[in-house]
């Protein structure tokens, strides 16, 4: 049994994919999570960032953990993140772009992904 989200990206791809599975959709996430928590479902998939602030926090009361690895289909899931900017602002955008390069080069990003994420999304 596998809780998600109705209506949304992630029932798409199980649907596609792992169509025999058992696909419980719920309303919201918090619904979702809950139904994880309490054992009424095996599995909960949906978005790993978002799960990730869940399971490193209070409100998963330690249930769960992450398993398997992370699912790429950009058809379902698009490119990854990304900050948008409005089209005509190229000095933002590129400060921007400017400022992820230098913290990826100098390792920053890394510290401050391992400080945010201990638990990791990928």
């Amino acid at each position: 049994r596998v809780a998600v989200v109705g209506g949304t990206a992630h029932e798409a791809f199980l649907q596609a994919f792992y169509s025999e599975s058992d696909i419980v959709p719920y309303e919201t996430l918090p619904e979702a999570r809950d139904a994880l928590r309490s054992d009424t479902v095996d599995l909960l998939f949906a978005d790993a960032l978002t799960l990730s602030f869940w399971l490193n926090g209070t409100a998963s009361e330690a249930c769960c953990v992450f398993r398997g690895g992370p699912f790429h289909e950009s058809y379902f899931f698009g490119e990854g993140m990304a900050v948008a900017v409005a089209r005509d602002d190229d000095r933002l955008r590129q400060a921007i772009d400017a400022a992820l390069w230098e913290l990826q080069n100098d390792g920053s990003y890394l510290e401050i992904f391992v400080r945010s994420f201990p638990l990791g999304f990928y």
